[in-house]
Order: C-alpha cells, then structure tokens, then sequence
C-alpha cells in the first residue's frame, strides 16, 4: 500500500502537477491567442497536448485576479455621491473625478447592490469616503468570480442561438465560451504588466484595459 503523507505535502503535490509548466502549456498560449483554434483542437479530439479548458481558465482566472483584481479609487482624488448626496465633503470639487453608487430606492440594481454589499444604507452617508469605496470595491472582488462563472452558460447559449442553423451541440460552444473568457483573463494580464513596465507613466493605464475590452475581444 502506498504511504500517505501529511497534508501539506499532498497540496503540494497538487499545485506542482496543476501548474507544472511543460511543453503543453507553451502550446496552449499559443493557441489560445488564435480564435477558436484551441477550441477546435479541443473538439477534434487532440486533447493530450494542450491544457483541458477548465484547468486553463482556473489558471487564466488566478493570474487575472491576483495580478489585475480590481483597483479601488482615491477618495482623496474623488467625488463620492450615494443617491446624489456628497459624502465627506462640503461641496463637490470640480477637479476631481466622480464616483456615484447606484440609486438605491429607484432601481433594481440599486438594491440588489445594497443588499449584497451593504447592511444599512443610512449609514453610508456617516461613512468615510475610503472605507465606502472599500467596502463597496471588496463586493466586487467577492462578486464578480461567481458572476463570470455563471455568465459562460448565457454566453454559449447566444452563440448557440446565432449559430442555430449549424449541427453544433452546446457544449462544444460551452468549451468556446471558457476558451474566450480565459483569453479575456489572459490578455488583462498582459495590459497589466504593460501598465507595470511604465506605460502607464504616458498615460492613464485604465485607457490599455478600455482599448484591449473593446477592441481586441470583439476582434476575437
């Protein structure tokens, strides 16, 4: 029978094999950078020299969240409004970017925002600007990997939807639809360490993440 070992050491025997780089993962970049192509090598049945695509966007979506996450704002360089009421300041400077959160009362998303990120929305307007952009940014980070999950189902539904005429099964745009989330994760990464190398020094680094949204994904 076969020794077992401590705990630690089976988590590491996990990592290593989970994210052991070898010739596989090489090849895997490099297809996942064409459209479609990993899919298709995917559903030809090539499997054994690529990256199954859960375990790639496990590892796209881990890079992405440690690397990029979600950046908070300055509430020093800030407006911040709640229902269009200043908070932490006498009156809005004209200077400063503005940060409003939804309206609570008049919209859906208003209160579906209030009752997952917050408890009492009285005492938001009590709050300081900081720590209200921090909680509110910490929902997101706590929010958004659930909510992309969840969006890869709806997502290979429309592609199904558009592509109806074809003899393609749903799972097969499943496989696609993982595929381009994790070179969406993959390609914020990158925009990152360009903002890192000092091009965001030239100008605001959110403008790569706007360019490589709209841009490169409908490309793709």
């Amino acid at each position: 029978m076969e020794k077992r070992g401590p705990l630690f050491g089976l988590l590491g025997d996990f990592f290593s094999e989970f994210f052991s780089l070898d010739g596989r993962h090489l090849r895997t970049a490099l297809k996942l950078a064409i459209p479609g192509k990993l899919t298709e090598l995917y559903l030809e049945g090539k499997r054994a020299s690529h990256i199954p695509p859960v375990r790639v966007y496990f590892v796209a979506s881990l890079l992405f969240f440690l690397l990029v996450g979600i950046p908070t704002p300055d509430a020093s360089g800030t407006n911040v409004y709640v229902n269009d009421v200043l908070i932490g300041r006498e009156e809005p400077d004209p200077k400063l970017t503005q940060f409003q959160l939804l309206n609570f009362e008049d919209s859906r998303t208003g209160r579906w925002v209030q009752r997952t990120f917050f408890t009492n929305v009285d005492q938001l307007y009590e709050m300081d600007p900081q720590d209200l952009l921090d909680a509110f940014f910490r929902g997101l980070e706590r929010t958004i990997p659930t909510a992309l999950i969840l969006f890869l189902p709806g997502l290979a539904l429309a592609l199904k939807l558009l592509d109806v005429r074809r003899k393609v099964l749903y799972v097969d745009h499943l496989v696609f639809a993982v595929h381009v989330q994790s070179f969406m994760f993959v390609m914020f990464v990158i925009v990152r360490l360009v903002n890192l190398a000092g091009l965001d020094n030239l100008y605001p680094g959110w403008v790569n993440y706007i360019a490589a949204f709209f841009l490169v994904m409908p490309l793709y």
